[in-house]
Formats: structure tokens, sequence, C-alpha cells
């Protein structure tokens, strides 16, 4: 194994490049230990030891993130990535967080519908979720049961949107629909709460 390339972090850390493959980031005291130089070489013994420090210092990273605010997997693994972790030390990290429970990406895909059904459209949810990488066969049952009750939740925003509005006519009419449209709720939903709250009165007040 030869170390084909060094590259500085703003940490005071380097970037160890080994056999032309991100190794890990590693701070001087550990480069001095393990004589990391261009072209050197890396022994199976160094090698071990040195997984065993980017290891021990990757779950630490992670145990710090997931203190801060829960993650998905797919999350998780992005933030290790960025810290410069190579793919076998992230899936043994990933594999230490989801023995101990630290994550569940099925427990977490339900907390996090269960929060935001109240606020959001089931295209919305799905859309977030996507970006925290679930995929969407993952969330059908439970963005069903969100979609169902759409219509309350967008006469629950409704009304607080337009609380001490003395009338609403096309133009107000037609910012709302397009409010709820912009945020993934379906075009006959979002009609047909605002024909009822028109003549609703209890909705100004």
């Amino acid at each position: 194994m030869v170390i084909t390339q060094l590259l500085p972090t703003t940490k005071k850390r380097t970037k160890v490049y080994i056999d032309e493959e991100l190794y890990g980031a590693l701070y001087p005291r550990e480069m001095k230990m393990f004589h990391i130089t261009v072209d050197g070489e890396i022994s199976k013994e160094d090698k071990k030891q040195m997984d065993e420090i980017l290891l021990k210092r990757g779950k630490s990273r992670a145990l710090y993130l997931l203190q801060r605010s829960d993650k998905t997997e797919y999350e998780l693994r992005q933030k290790l990535k960025q810290s410069f972790y190579n793919e076998e030390i992230i899936n043994q990290i990933i594999q230490y967080v989801v023995s101990y429970g630290y994550i569940n990406d099925e427990r977490y895909v339900s907390q996090f519908v269960q929060y935001k059904a109240s606020k959001k459209s089931s295209k919305e949810i799905q859309m977030k979720l996507a970006a925290k990488g679930i995929a969407k066969e993952n969330t059908k049952e439970l963005l069903s049961q969100v979609r169902e009750r759409e219509a309350d939740t967008i006469r629950t925003i409704l009304k607080g949107r337009i609380k001490g509005t003395t009338i609403l006519d096309q133009k107000e009419l037609y910012k709302q629909y397009c409010y709820f449209m912009r945020r993934g709720f379906a075009s006959e939903e979002i009609k047909k709460a605002l024909e009822e709250v028109k003549e609703d009165r209890d909705f100004f007040s």
C-alpha cells in the first residue's frame, strides 16, 4: 500500500490517499507516528492501527452529530464523508450506531411524518424525506394516512392564514390557492376548502 497523495484540510488535518483512494484525514502527530509521506509505504500493521484510530474518532463524531439532532442513515453517512472518512470505516460506524439503536430509519420516518402531518402535504413530506435518503416505498403507508387528512390540514392552516381578514375576494382566494399548490396539496382539496370557508364567518375571527 503506497501513499499517493497528501492534501491539507482547513482543520489542521491532512487527507491521506492510499493507492489513489482517499483513506482519511490524520492529525500531525499521527502523520509523524506512522511516517506518512508521499510515495511512502504503509504496512498492514500500521494500516490496522490507523483504522482503529479513525474508527474510534468516527464513532465519537457520529455520536456528537446524533446528540445534536436525529438523522437518517443517509444523512449520517453524508456527514461522515464530509469529515473524510472512507467507505469501509463509515460502514463500521453505521453498524455500531445501528446496533445500539442510535439511528433507526423506520422510527425516524414515523416520528417525522407524525410531526409534519398537521403542517405539510403528503407530497412535501415525501420530498423532504427523499432528501434525507428515504425511499418512497418506505413511506407509502404512512403518507397515505396523511393524504386522507389533507382536507382538514388545509382548513387548519387556512384558518390561521386568514384570521382577521374581513373578506375573501377573488384576489385573496387565488393567493391562498397558490400558497397551498406550492406546498403540494391537491387542487381539488384546496378548492373545496376555500369554498367551504367563504361563507363560514367563524374562520374570520
